[in-house]
């Protein structure tokens, strides 16, 4: 996801739940790809990553730290974008607080995987309307893993307006990437529910060049490649986490 971004509110598919997807204005490519894929849209502007002013940005002093001595992992609000990211997704959850219905939420570099989606989405919300127990959800439409372990992206994910009010009321000082922090808080938290449609509906494309490029990971806003998500990075020995970065792709 990039650094300004744009929501954007259709109908998804069979489901009559809201949805919002976020991209930057000047990515008409990529919204054109989005729409290819049967999901329609009406726009709303967001927040330009290039635009935050540090000294204004709440963050933990942990969080800080790492953005100034650029200590970067996946993990980390490491630029810009990535804080850009995180208060966007903030912006959607104070839409979807105010509903009395679930919601979704994508990025604009979603691709779909499984037509199937919708079906599978209507059937996650009746177990939910059944639940004896109810309390605020996350269904996870799209993730992927991080070098085969943990789960990460927030590029398509279902969330009922308790969650989205319950992540509104933790979600300040920042102190992680928005995917990392809707997945702890989530698991948690005692009274959540946090599952994920497997394998799949939606994988996220990034790149390092080109209209999917990420301004999260890498360019003006970001400084070094995030190793993690775009290109093949290594370490030289001792510069862990540092911008000498040498590029093995």
């Amino acid at each position: 996801m990039s650094a300004l971004v744009v929501i954007i509110l259709f109908n998804a598919g069979t489901s009559d739940s809201p949805a919002w997807v976020i991209s930057l204005p000047k990515h008409s490519r990529r919204r054109a790809n989005f729409w290819s894929q049967g999901l329609n849209a009406t726009w709303l502007e967001a927040v330009d990553g290039a635009l935050i002013n540090l000294s204004q940005v709440v963050l933990t002093a942990r969080a800080r730290f790492d953005l100034t001595y650029q200590l970067f992992d996946h993990r980390t609000l490491q630029s810009l974008g990535a804080i850009a990211c995180y208060l966007s997704h903030f912006r959607v959850w104070r839409r979807i607080a105010m509903l009395s219905t679930p919601a979704l939420v994508f990025e604009d570099d979603v691709i779909v995987v499984r037509k199937d989606w919708a079906i599978a989405w209507q059937r996650w919300l009746e177990l939910r309307e059944q639940d004896p127990e109810p309390g605020p959800w996350v269904y996870w439409l799209g993730w992927g893993r991080l070098r085969g372990a943990r789960r990460w992206g927030a590029h398509a994910y279902g969330l009922s307006p308790e969650a989205a009010r319950d992540l509104l009321a933790h979600a300040m000082p920042m102190d992680i990437a928005v995917d990392f922090f809707i997945r702890l808080h989530s698991e948690s938290t005692m009274g959540w529910k946090s599952d994920e449609l497997n394998p799949p509906a939606f994988e996220q494309r990034e790149t390092r060049n080109g209209q999917f490029a990420s301004t999260i990971q890498r360019d003006k806003l970001s400084g070094a490649p995030n190793p993690y998500t775009v290109g093949h990075v290594i370490y030289p020995p001792g510069e862990y986490g540092r911008h000498r970065w040498r590029n093995t792709g």
